[in-house]
């Protein structure tokens, strides 16, 4: 017999938000290590600090400032707006010691210039070193894959979503961006 979760309202999400994490509240998702915030930035390259600010798989990063930069240089030579209100920011740094990803979602959306023109809900943001060429593309390939998924998109953006996903595709992501298993 399937279990039945108690469904989160919208007007439930700033105060699980405040908890700790973007899904502290919802069992089974991480809390205080989450590799996912909520962001409120419109401009792409504010949204950008905000997500390696806040998301946690970037506290290891001892120049937080001088990574932000590479990514926001990145960025200025092509749009990582993907599409499908996804953008998959990202850049080398010889501060960073492994790649990690960071998730900042936006309810409103993020002026991105976008493939399609479209706001961007979804804002990763990958960090790795530059002699992490590998691991990196395998990260990206991995991301790929799972965005390609309509419902898992709309599961991130809306945490409500996520409790009545039946494969728990949305958790086996959150926990892979946490525990950095980006390669199968």
């Amino acid at each position: 017999m399937q279990q039945m979760r108690r469904a989160v309202t919208r007007e439930q999400i700033p105060e699980l938000l405040a908890a700790g994490g973007y899904f502290a509240g919802i069992k089974g998702f991480p809390h205080f290590d989450s590799p996912i915030c909520r962001i409120t930035q419109k401009d792409k390259f504010e949204a950008i600090r905000e997500v390696v600010e806040r998301c946690q798989v970037f506290s290891e990063i001892v120049n937080k400032e001088g990574f932000i930069d590479a990514v926001c240089q990145r960025e200025r030579l092509q749009s990582t707006g993907i599409g499908h209100g996804v953008a998959i920011a990202h850049g080398k740094f010889e501060g960073v010691g492994r790649v990690s990803v960071g998730l900042g979602i936006c309810h409103e959306g993020i002026c991105f210039d976008a493939v399609d023109n479209q706001p961007v809900h979804l804002l990763f943001v990958i960090a790795s070193h530059p002699d992490r060429q590998n691991e990196y593309l395998k990260t990206l390939s991995w991301l790929m894959r799972f965005l390609k998924n309509a419902t898992l998109r709309r599961a991130l953006v809306c945490p409500c979503l996520s409790l009545i996903d039946p494969e728990g595709s949305c958790r086996a992501f959150v926990e892979r961006l946490r525990s950095h298993h980006f390669s199968s």
